[in-house]
């Protein structure tokens, strides 16, 4: 029998010679200097999505092929806002069973998917997962073209146009509007729970590639101030890049030093220009090579002449200051005190997501997004219970279920929603971070030991943090590396985005 082989390595080698054509169309196409910081993120962009243009990173995202979203590149990771594609969720044998439970957890982890139903089962009341993915495979599988729309608006995160549907039209084919309100509210927690877990595997990625593609992944967690030996490294390779090159000035000194050198009755030396080494040099030359060879001559004048330019831009700007990429910023500000003061903080101590997200640790992070996620689930089953009541009482939908959360308060949520959380930041620290330090206090073995109470502190910061923040904003993604305000947009779930689509 032959042996199957895996479509991966194919897989790789085309996304390298994506890069290497990439690669040679930057050197063939130089940046303008006064443009030079919005080329650097541009550039991190593009390892961010390691390949993969940003018009296919909802398939990336929804692949049931995809068992640990660790895998994807930081770009589908962040992503979390975009629908599941129309075609995958049309096709006759996709699974909804398996596409949600995925949703929850790639890796199909038991007691974690377990661990997320129980939020809206014994919180909210609302149907259980196989319950609710029956109903829906019910839908897709209906002759009822009503019934199959609703379900494709429900799968695909296409929230808002579903209820419209129903403001407008009524509950489709056999479906009570409760029936319809509890689909759209456990599908809408179900993203919730997949915006945790992407979060939680970026989380993971920035503990041991703070700067994807740029330097190769490290066995452990890196500290924050160890980003400034992680970015000396590209510095150090930039530098030696660009020494390479011989500008105008420089080749007209080696010119008058190679007539100097020469013998009477012998010609000129030829100019001992530095020759790229390493395998991606060997690959890279011939692409540059003949995207040169196609140009015309003074097309290629004109380029050395901005090339010129811009490496002496580019040594000027590298000697001013290593931190050039907008991923490492020159200081690190921490999270609010109850003040709303933020100080600069000791780097000594932190891990590498402290520089990303506001000076939290790891698990105070996903503690954040677990509390939001709890918090959604809560808030929104009393949204949509309401919804029900005064359809009941009116015959009318309310228009105000848009999935905007308030700000977290922890008065408001019910008992033992705060165990809840930290059971479930047990099982996320289990399955995703994979933290070593997970339960060697208790030296239990147990994935969940009862009395294990690592879990509280980062909870109690997380609860503490998020009361300082209040309600998300619109503006929030906008921020830069060091806004707070950022960090939040990161860590939080994004109901509205399903319930505003």
């Amino acid at each position: 029998m032959k042996k199957k082989t895996s479509g991966t390595p194919r897989k790789k080698r085309t996304q390298n010679l994506v890069h290497l054509h990439k690669l040679a169309s930057a050197v063939t196409s130089i940046p303008n200097p006064s443009r030079f910081e919005y080329y650097l993120a541009d550039q991190q962009q593009e390892f961010e999505h390691n390949g993969c243009p940003a018009q296919n990173l909802d398939d990336l995202l929804y692949d049931l092929s995809v068992d640990d979203l660790r895998t994807l590149p930081p770009a589908a990771l962040r992503a979390r806002e975009l629908p599941v594609p129309r075609n995958l969720i049309e096709s006759p044998d996709y699974s909804v069973r398996l596409a949600n439970e995925k949703l929850i957890h790639a890796g199909l982890d038991a007691t974690l998917i377990a661990l997320v139903e129980k939020t809206w089962a014994d919180f909210c009341n609302a149907p259980e997962l196989s319950a609710h993915s029956a109903t829906l495979s019910r839908l897709q599988q209906s002759a009822d073209p009503e019934e199959r729309s609703f379900y494709h608006r429900v799968m695909a995160g296409h929230h808002r146009s579903a209820l419209w549907h129903m403001r407008k039209s009524g509950p489709p084919g056999r479906l009570t509007i409760k029936a319809c309100l509890d689909i759209i509210l456990v599908q809408t927690l179900i993203f919730n729970a997949r915006d945790v877990q992407s979060t939680i595997a970026d989380i993971q990625l920035a503990l041991v590639q703070p700067a994807y593609e740029l330097v190769a992944p490290a066995e452990g967690y890196i500290r924050a101030s160890g980003l400034t030996g992680v970015f000396k490294k590209v510095a150090e390779t930039a530098e030696r890049c660009l020494s390479g090159y011989m500008t105008r000035p420089e080749r007209d000194a080696h010119r008058c030093e190679r007539i100097a050198a020469r013998k009477p009755g012998k010609p000129v030396p030829k100019p001992r220009y530095a020759t790229p080494k390493g395998s991606i040099a060997k690959t890279l030359a011939p692409v540059v090579e003949a995207r040169l060879a196609k140009m015309p001559w003074r097309m290629r004048v004109k380029l050395r002449r901005q090339l010129d330019h811009f490496i002496e831009f580019a040594r000027e700007k590298l000697a001013s200051s290593p931190h050039l990429f907008p991923s490492m910023p020159v200081s690190i500000e921490g999270s609010s005190d109850k003040n709303g003061n933020r100080k600069t903080i000791d780097l000594t101590k932190k891990l590498a997501t402290a520089a990303r997200y506001s000076g939290l640790s790891p698990l105070e992070c996903s503690a954040v997004s677990i509390c939001r996620f709890v918090h959604s689930a809560i808030f929104l089953s009393q949204a949509f219970e309401h919804a029900a009541t005064v359809y009941a009482l009116t015959g009318q939908l309310p228009n105000n279920l848009d999935g905007q959360l308030p700000g977290f308060d922890k008065s408001k949520m019910p008992r033992g929603a705060k165990n809840h959380i930290k059971l479930l930041l047990d099982s996320y620290r289990r399955v995703i971070l994979e933290d070593s330090a997970f339960g060697a206090k208790s030296g239990r073995r147990d994935p969940i030991a009862s009395f294990d109470n690592q879990g509280v502190a980062p909870v109690d910061a997380a609860i503490e943090w998020l009361s300082t923040m209040g309600p998300r904003v619109n503006a929030d993604h906008s921020g830069d590396i060091n806004d707070e305000r950022r960090t939040f947009y990161l860590l939080d779930v994004l109901p509205d985005i399903r319930l505003s689509r």
